[in-house]
C-alpha cells in the first residue's frame, strides 16, 4: 500500500499553490542579450529539465535549456555566465554547496509538481523475479521500500544513477533490468511502468551569479 501522504498530491499542490504565487515575473529581467539561458540536471527526461521549462514558460519565448550531467556542470554553466540561471530541485542533497558559494546567489525559488516517478523495465523483458539490478538517482531511491515487498528487495541490487532520465537510458541499453524513472524518461526510452507512479509536490531554487545585476541591485 503506497503511504497515505502520496495519495492526491495533485490536491496538496493546488493549495501550496494557492499559498504560495510562483514568483517567476523576474525572469525578465535576467538577461540584456535576448531569452533567458536557463542550465540544470539532464539529459532530457530529468524532473529538473520540466522544472526549467515550466519555469521558462514565465518570459515570452522559448529559453534554450543547457542539459548537464550534474547540477555541478549546470552550477558552472553560471558562473562562467554561459547560462543566465541554474534550477536545482531542493531534495538534491548537495544543494548546500550552491546555497553557501563565492560564485552563486539564490535569486528565488518556486513549487512544481515533478511528473510521475515509477519503476520501469524493457517492453520486450518480463517483470523480474529473481536477483536483478535496479537503476535510480539517489533522491528518490527510497521509493523502492514501498514498490516493493520484503522479499523482493532482498533480490533486489540497486546502481546509481546519476538522474533519472539517465537511468532510463541504462535500462534501455540492457545495462540493468529495471530504474526509477520518470514518465518523460519512460517515454523516450520506450519503456513500460511496472508499478504505480507517484507525482511528488516539490520546491526548487533558481541560482545567478553573484556578480548578476539582480543581485547587485538588491545590494
Amino acid at each position: 500500500m503506497f503511504p497515505e501522504m502520496y495519495s492526491d498530491p495533485q490536491a496538496r499542490y493546488s493549495i501550496w499553490m494557492e499559498r504560495n504565487p510562483q514568483p517567476l515575473g523576474f525572469l525578465t529581467s535576467l538577461c540584456d542579450h535576448g531569452r533567458v539561458r536557463i542550465s540544470t540536471l539532464g539529459p532530457d527526461g530529468t524532473s529538473s529539465a520540466a522544472a526549467a521549462r515550466h519555469i521558462g514558460s514565465s518570459v515570452d519565448g522559448d529559453p534554450p535549456l543547457l542539459l548537464r550531467d550534474s547540477y555541478e556542470d549546470a552550477a558552472e554553466d553560471v558562473a562562467a555566465h554561459r547560462a543566465d540561471c541554474l534550477v536545482v530541485a531542493n531534495a538534491y542533497a548537495g544543494i548546500n554547496r550552491f546555497y553557501i558559494s563565492k560564485k552563486l546567489v539564490l535569486a528565488t525559488a518556486f513549487p512544481f509538481m515533478t511528473p510521475p516517478y515509477g519503476v520501469a523495465i524493457r517492453r520486450d523483458t518480463k517483470r523480474p523475479e529473481n536477483t536483478f539490478n535496479l537503476a535510480t538517482h539517489p533522491a528518490p531511491r527510497h521509493l523502492i521500500n514501498d514498490w516493493f515487498t520484503v522479499q523482493q528487495l532482498s533480490n533486489l541490487v540497486v546502481i546509481e544513477a546519476s538522474s533519472t532520465s539517465a537511468a532510463a537510458k541504462m535500462v534501455d541499453a540492457g545495462e540493468v533490468c529495471a530504474c526509477i524513472t520518470t514518465e518523460p524518461a519512460r517515454r523516450k526510452h520506450k519503456l513500460a511502468f511496472i508499478t504505480q507512479t507517484v507525482r511528488i509536490p516539490m520546491l526548487w531554487s533558481v541560482f545567478v551569479s553573484t556578480n548578476h545585476k539582480i543581485f547587485l541591485w538588491s545590494t
